[in-house]
């Protein structure tokens, strides 16, 4: 009896990369792109694949080789899915916070939006925060939502405290087109290293902890800088009340009332903190500045302003980042840590601080701003702020908020 063309094409043979014939029952013939797509998924499942390629062309692989791929993969997508659901990622972490956050004096919803520079993902079972900040944004402004990972951290935990216990963060090194992204990036791995020595419930991953051992070795012999006049007052556009406006008139006309309300015996403005090495820029020098300034006996108060007026471009979760980083470098200059300017201050009130600065033993940070950003607006915060790991050698530092009002005079709300 003679076989059929489908009884015979059972047992057509097909020759493989090495010249042995295998029975085609054992193999899947491939177009191109079904080659390339199985090369792809073989390396994301971590299993070998050999395409074989027939000598008029043909793309093959083995039955059993594709099989063990989409098992794997099918395993895998399991268990992506399971991680979904018993963990919480940023849509998720959103979803929890506008639950939370009370809602605008007008109403609606608070828009909460997280910065698209770092990722977030909450582990529920360990209830631990992982943060991971990409390599563009490590060399930011820290006062920019994408750098100001403190902020975060701190915040999250203040409105997320029954699924966050622990924070972790990872970041990718940068790579630096511009002069200053090197500076930013000083300034960003000093702010790791002092956060991750003050609070125990935030941690370094393994694989940038080398990086901050290797920049706390550069920390030495560094001195912070000076200005050679005193700061100017610059305009806001078509003569509207900028915050350096609002800041003058606090430190000028208006002393009086921060005096009181921070109980304070004398107000300085633009404390410069731009950290040098060998008398180059070792964080970002120029215009780095504390905004408000004072003390009395042994405390020590700086103060991060902020005015939004009509505007809301500047309300941001980056005033704790910027606040924690002003109390720190402070705290090194008290402690002498951070040395005094190589060339004295042409500013008074800075030559007065450096020749006394060794008495502080309190530091008041203060944010004053006329609006904050809904996630800042929790007593939490500053519960979290202010329990920090404290060694004997260490100056106490208190954050606290004010908010007020301007219109060429100044009330005040804790």
């Amino acid at each position: 009896m003679m076989k059929t063309k489908e009884q015979e094409r059972k047992w057509h043979l097909i020759r493989n990369n090495n010249g042995e014939w295998i029975s085609d029952e054992n193999v899947v013939l491939l177009t191109k792109e079904k080659a390339r797509h199985l090369q792809i998924m073989s390396k994301l499942a971590g299993k070998q694949i050999s395409i074989q390629h027939g000598y008029d062309g043909t793309l093959w692989c083995y039955k059993h080789e594709l099989k063990t791929i989409k098992n794997k993969i099918k395993v895998m997508k399991t268990k992506v899915e399971q991680f979904e659901q018993s963990n919480y990622g940023e849509k998720n972490i959103i979803k929890l916070l506008k639950e939370r956050v009370p809602y605008a004096p007008s109403g609606r919803p608070r828009n909460i939006v997280l910065p698209k520079n770092i990722s977030f993902t909450i582990i529920d079972d360990s209830q631990k925060l992982f943060m991971y900040i990409d390599g563009q944004a490590v060399g930011q402004n820290m006062q920019t939502d994408n750098a100001a990972f403190e902020g975060w951290a701190v915040c999250l935990k203040a409105w997320l405290t029954d699924r966050i216990n622990y924070v972790k963060l990872k970041w990718d090194k940068p790579s630096f087109n511009k002069e200053n992204g090197i500076l930013h990036y000083h300034r960003f791995l000093y702010r790791v290293l002092r956060f991750s020595e003050q609070y125990s419930w935030f941690s370094i991953d393994e694989e940038n902890r080398e990086e901050i051992a290797q920049f706390e070795k550069e920390f030495v012999n560094l001195r912070n800088n000076s200005y050679t006049k005193e700061p100017d007052l610059k305009l806001g556009h078509n003569g509207e009340i900028s915050e350096t406006v609002v800041e003058f008139m606090f430190a000028t006309v208006l002393k009086s009332s921060i005096m009181s309300q921070f109980d304070l015996a004398d107000v300085g403005r633009q404390f410069p903190v731009g950290v040098q090495k060998n008398d180059k820029p070792f964080f970002t020098g120029g215009m780095s500045a504390i905004d408000l300034w004072g003390t009395k006996g042994n405390k020590l108060t700086i103060i991060e302003l902020k005015y939004n007026g009509s505007d809301s471009n500047n309300i941001k979760v980056g005033i704790i980042s910027e606040l924690f980083f002003y109390s720190n470098i402070m705290s090194d200059i008290v402690k002498g840590k951070l040395l005094p300017p190589s060339s004295p201050s042409k500013v008074n009130a800075e030559k007065s601080f450096y020749s006394e600065c060794k008495k502080y033993t309190q530091i008041h940070a203060e944010m004053l701003s006329d609006k904050y950003h809904p996630l800042v607006e929790n007593d939490k915060v500053f519960e979290i702020l202010n329990d920090r790991t404290q060694r004997e050698s260490d100056i106490t530092v208190i954050f606290r908020k004010t908010k007020y009002s301007f219109d060429l005079k100044a009330s005040f709300v804790d």
